[in-house]
C-alpha cells in the first residue's frame, strides 16, 4: 500500500464573514501519486492548496506532512510548493531564473533567516540531471512545473498546482496535460492538483477527490467516481449526466424503485439517498442509455417509450435529446443520449423511439441542492 505523504484531518475554514469554505475535509495524498481536486469555482479547491502551502491557517483540524503537524510552520519550511499560472509561490524572498545554463535562485527580498541565497538548484551530477529536466519542461511549455521543481532544497515533497492550464487554448492544454502526466509518473512526483475540468482530472489523477460547496463528495480512482458516483454532485463534476428527478418507492439491499416525475417507474442502485418517500434523482451517463428506433415493447422488458426532440452531430459522436414517457414534453422527463457518429440506427424525427435505463448504471442520489 502506498504511504500517505500529505494528510488533511477534519479541516474547517471559513471566510472572515463566517462563510464556510471547507467543511471537515479528510483527505490523504499518497506519496508518488497525482491526487486531483475536482470541483466548480468556489468549491474550496484553491483554499485546500493554500492551507497546505501555509498561506492560510485552518480554523480547526490538522494538516500533516509525513505525520508532522504543519501548524505554525511558514511556507518555506513546509516542503510544499504552490504554483499557478496567475501567481507562482516560492519560498519567501526567492524566485527561480535560468542563467548561464543553470536554474538559479534570485533573492527579491530579505528571505528567511538561514535560508538559501543565490545559487544553483542542485549541485554535481544530480544538479546536472535536474537542470536538464528543467530545461526540457521549459521547452515543453511546463515552465510553472520547472519553477516548482527548482526548489532550493531540491524537488519538494509535494507540488501544489492550482489550475495550471487555465486560459490556454484546447490544443495547448492537451499537449501540456500529457507532458505533465509523463513527467509525474516518470519521476514519481507527489502532486495535489486543482482543476474544474473533468477531462483534465481523469487524465492526470491516480486519485480523484471531488469537492463541491466546501464538502468532499467522493474520493476514488477516476473510473470509480465516474461509474459509481456517491452523490449527485460527484456525478455532475465528471461531465454530462442525466439527473432524472423522482420519488423513492422502495429501497432494499442497495437497490431502489423510483417513480420518475416524468411518469415511468425505474429500478436503480442506491447511492446516498434515504428510504421510501424521499425525493431523489436518478443519475445516468448519456452513453449508458440504450436507445433504438423501435416501439418500447420491441426493445424488451423494462423499455420505456420516448420521443426524439433534437439530434446534434458533433464529429465523433451524436447527441440525442429525448422526451421520456408517453408523449410527455416536461423538462423533468428529458433524457440526453450520446452515440458514436458511426454507430447503428438511431431514432428519427416523427419516428418511433424507445430507451432502456440499465440498473447497473443508474444511481439514486439525493437531489444536488440537498447534497
Amino acid at each position: 500500500m502506498t504511504a500517505t505523504l500529505l494528510r488533511f484531518e477534519g479541516v474547517d475554514k471559513s471566510w472572515a464573514d463566517g462563510t464556510p469554505v471547507l467543511q471537515g475535509l479528510d483527505l490523504a495524498v499518497p506519496e508518488g501519486e497525482a491526487t486531483v481536486l475536482l470541483g466548480p469555482g468556489g468549491s474550496g479547491k484553491a483554499m485546500a492548496l493554500a492551507l497546505a502551502a501555509g498561506l492560510h491557517a485552518p480554523d480547526s483540524g490538522r494538516i500533516l506532512l509525513r505525520d508532522r503537524d504543519l501548524a505554525g510552520l511558514p511556507p518555506e519550511r513546509r516542503g510544499t510548493v504552490l504554483v499557478s499560472p496567475a501567481q507562482d509561490r516560492f519560498p519567501a524572498g526567492l524566485v527561480p531564473e535560468r542563467g548561464g545554463g543553470l536554474w538559479r535562485w534570485r533573492r527579491t527580498g530579505p528571505g528567511p533567516r538561514g535560508g538559501p541565497g543565490q545559487g544553483s538548484a542542485q549541485g554535481g551530477a544530480q544538479g546536472a540531471t535536474l537542470t536538464a529536466l528543467l530545461d526540457r519542461l521549459d521547452r515543453d511549455g511546463l515552465a510553472f512545473l520547472a519553477r516548482g521543481l527548482a526548489a532550493p532544497a531540491g524537488v519538494p515533497p509535494v507540488l501544489l498546482l492550482d489550475e495550471p492550464f487555465e486560459g490556454l487554448d484546447p490544443a495547448a492544454r492537451l499537449g501540456l496535460r500529457l507532458s505533465l502526466r509523463t513527467v509525474q509518473r516518470r519521476l514519481g512526483l507527489t502532486l495535489l492538483h486543482a482543476t474544474r475540468d473533468p477531462y483534465e482530472a481523469m487524465l492526470l489523477a491516480d486519485r480523484l477527490a471531488v469537492l463541491d460547496g466546501g464538502v468532499l463528495q467522493q474520493v476514488g480512482t477516476p473510473r470509480q467516481v465516474y461509474e459509481r458516483p456517491a452523490t449527485a454532485r460527484a456525478a455532475r463534476a465528471l461531465g454530462e449526466v442525466n439527473l432524472l428527478p423522482g420519488v423513492v418507492l422502495s429501497a432494499e439491499d442497495g437497490e431502489c424503485r423510483v417513480l420518475l416525475d416524468a411518469g415511468p417507474t425505474v429500478e436503480a442502485r442506491q447511492a446516498d439517498v434515504a428510504g421510501a418517500g424521499t425525493r431523489c434523482v436518478v443519475a445516468l451517463r448519456p452513453e449508458r442509455v440504450v436507445v433504438a428506433p423501435v416501439e418500447a415493447e420491441m426493445l424488451g422488458e423494462g423499455a420505456l417509450p420516448a420521443r426524439l426532440l433534437e439530434t446534434v452531430f458533433l464529429g465523433d459522436h451524436v447527441r440525442l435529446r429525448l422526451a421520456l414517457g408517453e408523449g410527455g414534453a416536461r423538462r423533468a422527463g428529458e433524457l440526453l443520449v450520446t452515440r458514436p457518429a458511426t454507430g447503428g440506427a438511431l431514432p428519427q424525427p416523427g419516428g418511433p423511439a424507445a430507451v432502456a435505463l440499465p440498473v447497473a448504471h443508474c444511481h439514486v442520489c439525493r437531489p444536488p441542492d440537498a447534497a
